[in-house]
């Protein structure tokens, strides 16, 4: 889970808007390059945190119905 958090985090890093116009070393000990970004969001945005707040809010929902109905098919 941990590890699938920081790839979520570093995956999203690329979205990020930057003064240059390019992200992060993606690839550092590889290579140098660096991906130039499509400037979705600020780092200061609070749109980012909110939907994926509403994302998280209806996985859990659904999950704990999907659990409550197979508590009481047993």
């Amino acid at each position: 889970m941990l590890a699938l958090g920081a790839l979520l985090h570093l995956s999203l890093e690329l979205f990020r808007i930057k003064p240059s116009g390019h992200s992060y070393t993606v690839l550092w000990p590889l290579t140098q390059y660096q991906p130039p970004t499509p400037n979705i969001y600020l780092s200061s945005d609070r749109w980012p945190a909110l939907v994926t707040t509403v994302l998280a809010t209806i996985v859990w929902t659904s999950d704990q119905r999907i659990d409550t109905t197979e508590a009481d098919r047993r």
